[in-house]
C-alpha cells in the first residue's frame, strides 16, 4: 500500500511520466537512483529507459524507499522522515529533523519546502489516513 501511495503521488500511476528534473515513471526515479539500484541488485547493462517499465521502476522505487526508511529506523515513526528524504533528499530531511525532537508531526511542520510538506502529508493521508 505504501508503494502504491508513493506511485499515486509521484505520477498518478502513469508509467510514462517524466518530471521537469528528469525523474522517470511510476515512482519518479532518477537515472542516478536507477543506476544505484541496478548495481545493488546485480542488474548488468542498466539503461535509464528501463525506468519506463513499471516492474523495473517499482523495484527501483521500492529499493529507494526501503533505503530511506532504514536511514530513519531510530525514529518512533520513521515514515514521514523517509518520505521527506525520498522527495527532498536526506540532507534536507536531516536538517528538518534536527529540531523536531523525534516528533513526527513537528518534523512535518519543519519542512521548509511547501511542495515537500504537501507530498509527505498527501502520502500519509492516502497510506494511513493521518498527518
Amino acid at each position: 500500500r505504501l508503494v502504491a501511495s508513493v506511485a499515486w503521488r509521484e505520477s498518478r500511476f502513469k508509467p510514462d511520466a517524466v518530471s521537469s528534473k528528469g525523474a522517470i515513471g511510476l515512482m519518479q526515479i532518477t537515472e542516478i537512483v536507477g543506476k544505484e539500484w541496478a548495481a545493488a541488485s546485480g542488474q548488468k547493462h542498466f539503461k535509464k529507459e528501463e525506468l519506463f517499465k513499471p516492474t523495473i521502476n517499482v523495484q527501483a522505487g521500492s529499493w529507494m524507499l526501503k533505503r530511506c526508511l532504514a536511514n530513519w529506523d531510530e525514529e518512533k515513526d520513521p515514515l514521514p522522515y523517509a518520505l521527506a528524504s525520498y522527495v527532498a533528499g536526506h540532507t534536507h530531511a536531516r536538517r528538518w529533523a534536527d529540531t523536531a525532537s523525534g516528533h513526527a508531526k513537528k518534523f512535518i511542520r519543519n519542512i521548509t519546502f511547501p511542495a515537500a510538506q504537501r507530498y509527505v502529508e498527501d502520502i500519509l493521508t492516502r497510506y494511513r489516513g493521518d498527518v
